[in-house]
């Protein structure tokens, strides 16, 4: 298509939004509840977060990113990072 004056319009721009994704968070009992902070980051990084009491059996084939909460360690992936330690390097993971 072509504008009058016979200039061709302005290609369209795809604008990306990276989404942050979706997050298996498995906890192991009512009270292994982790900090706040930690929760907080999980949930604000993540469009979706499905919560589970078990260990992974096949949950992961949903999720982008699997998370289990064992105090004081939160493994992520299969990364294991010690909370509040390495907070700097958990929050990068969520804010990217």
């Amino acid at each position: 298509m072509q504008r009058p004056g016979g200039q061709a319009p302005p290609a369209p721009k795809l604008i990306k939004s990276r989404p942050h994704g979706r997050t298996i968070f498995i906890f192991h009992t009512e009270c292994s509840r982790p900090p706040e902070e930690l929760w907080n980051l999980i949930v604000n990084g993540s469009d979706v977060v499905l919560i589970v009491e078990a260990p992974d059996e096949g949950f992961s084939a949903f999720g982008d990113r699997v998370v289990t909460w064992n105090a004081p360690d939160v493994t992520i992936d299969g990364v294991v990072y010690v909370w509040p330690e390495d907070s700097s390097d958990v929050r990068q993971l969520f804010e990217e």
